[in-house]
């Protein structure tokens, strides 16, 4: 015998199904707690957890007074420390085109920031990597990453153009990954980076610092993703 599913869940796929089926469009007020709770005969605070969740997604947002919205489509990404997923995953997943335009990929010496940040020794070679990339057509975002020669060398210019890093790392060349660290900071952009993601000068972006280490404690990358300013993260942080 088959059970129904919850009916939090029951409230999320049909606010789904409107907004693609274009039921409920871009900007516009959707049924309140108390219709929705009346339509589905729950509680409001059932379908206070299905819009929370729905918002989390960035599929709708709540407006303190005003009630909740279809979310204006946006560029961004969330975060989840439970698991190693990459916003090329989420793009993925929403069904846009995601693809990558290769800048550059070649050996050169560890100037000492980067040094600092692979913890080799200044001079040491290591592989740059620079990778544009673009959603349905668009740029999103311009990463800058440098890796351990012993890595770089092994990678092939043809998995760059097609996979994210983790799964060259993961898939390509069988690396584990034990952890990801990000740091999340503003920066004036450059005449340069602006030039590549289409920006005004005088925008500041996004900057996603990362360093990805594997299971035996050694640093596999170090980097930057730069974003428009546009580009959103969302995170959710769950009681212990």
């Amino acid at each position: 015998m088959l059970t129904r599913p919850p009916l939090y869940l029951q409230i999320q796929a049909f606010v789904r199904e409107g907004i693609q089926s274009g039921r409920f469009a871009a900007g516009e007020r959707l049924p309140s707690e108390p219709q929705l709770a009346k339509r589905f005969r729950t509680t409001r605070a059932t379908v206070a957890r299905a819009f929370h969740e729905l918002a989390y997604e960035g599929l709708v947002e709540r407006r303190i007074g005003s009630g909740t919205f279809v979310n204006r489509r946006e560029i961004g990404d969330r975060l989840d420390t439970s698991a190693f997923e990459s916003h090329e995953e989420h793009v993925l997943a929403s069904g846009e085109k995601l693809e990558y335009r290769l800048l550059r990929f070649a050996s050169q010496p560890a100037d000492d920031d980067v040094s600092a940040r692979l913890d080799l020794q200044p001079g040491n070679a290591v592989y740059h990597l620079e990778r544009l990339r673009l959603v349905a057509g668009r740029p999103l975002a311009l990463e800058v990453r440098f890796l351990p020669a012993a890595i770089g060398e092994s990678i092939r210019r043809e998995w760059l153009e097609v996979s994210t890093i983790q799964d060259v790392l993961q898939t390509n060349l069988g690396l584990r990954i034990a952890t990801i660290e990000n740091v999340i900071r503003a920066s004036p952009s450059s005449a340069r980076i602006s030039k590549i993601l289409g920006t005004p000068r005088a925008m500041p972006l996004l900057v996603r610092a990362h360093t990805i280490r594997g299971i035996d404690g050694r640093l596999l990358l170090s980097g930057d993703t730069f974003y428009p300013a546009h580009f959103t993260i969302r995170y959710l942080l769950r009681a212990g």
